[in-house]
């Protein structure tokens, strides 16, 4: 039984803004092939969903990873098996 004792916070950080950015995009996709009356606004729209969405992913993850090893540190790490 392996356990999970600390996440370095940017790298957690890093693949959650990555996340966040293919998933707006998906979302931008989406937009596009529904019909809708998003097309007014334009561009604007297009490009702020992937970056809101990648930075909102970003800090959620750097903050997830501080409290994890703050926690983790109290009462234990997450237990598990590598096979």
């Amino acid at each position: 039984m392996k356990e999970l004792k600390e996440i370095k916070p940017m790298s957690l950080a890093k693949i959650c803004g990555l996340l966040g950015l293919v998933y707006g995009l998906v979302e931008d996709v989406l937009i596009l092939l529904l019909p809708s009356d998003w097309s007014a606004y334009g561009y604007l729209i297009f490009l702020a969903f992937p970056l809101v969405y990648a930075l909102m992913s970003f800090l959620s993850g750097l903050l997830g990873a501080i409290l994890y090893n703050l926690l983790a540190k109290k009462v234990g790490g997450v237990k598990f098996n590598l096979k």
